[in-house]
């Protein structure tokens, strides 16, 4: 290739390599928005006031409360279900809703291959471990396929005489009974 010939190939691409110049420092913005949202998010999450106990609490145990009503769900029960503890303290399904406000987790940014749904349930589940008269509450982490999402057992109200079993997607805060479960579980895990 003659010297003419390169300069005529270079003037031909120039445009394509501005644009491509263009288009990394677009993307490169998007990036550093993202990290400055996130930053703040994480600030506010960190100013944020003490949540107080929870008002009802009962002592219950894993092999008699927790895992009949995951064994003996059809979807449930072929899942490799991990309980950690012998006993938790359980709450009600109004204490587990106030906790999940309080917490923020959905406020947070997804970002695909970075922030998704496994880290939107392990950070709730994390918050439920980290706070002081929250951290026995029964609340695990669920994956169908894919899909990560939190698990937990409650009581239905304040009467606490009944446990029910339920999902929660930490992304926006949508909670279901066990019946919602529509698909094959890979696995359970309760801290």
């Amino acid at each position: 290739m003659t010297l003419d010939e390169l300069l005529e190939r270079i003037k031909f691409l120039d445009p394509y390599y501005k644009r491509a110049n263009e288009l990394e420092s677009q993307i490169e913005w998007y990036r550093q928005n993202d990290l400055m949202k996130t930053g703040i998010i994480q600030k506010l999450l960190e100013a944020q006031i003490p949540i107080s106990d929870p008002n009802f609490v009962l002592p219950i145990n894993s092999s008699l409360d927790i895992a009949p009503l995951f064994l003996n769900h059809p979807l449930l029960s072929k899942a490799i279900l991990s309980v950690t503890e012998g006993s938790y303290q359980a709450t009600t399904l109004k204490e587990i809703d106030r906790f999940v406000d309080w917490a923020m987790v959905n406020t947070l940014p997804y970002v695909d291959d970075l922030h998704e749904c496994g880290k939107f349930a392990t950070g709730l589940v994390g918050k439920f471990c980290n706070v002081p008269g929250w951290w026995d509450t029964p609340i695990g982490i669920l994956s169908l396929g894919s899909h990560q999402m939190c698990i937990g057992v409650a009581f239905e109200d304040d009467t606490l005489t009944k446990l029910i079993g339920f999902i929660l997607e930490p992304q926006t805060k949508e909670r279901w009974t066990l019946d919602a479960i529509t698909q094959p579980c890979w696995w359970v895990y309760l801290p």
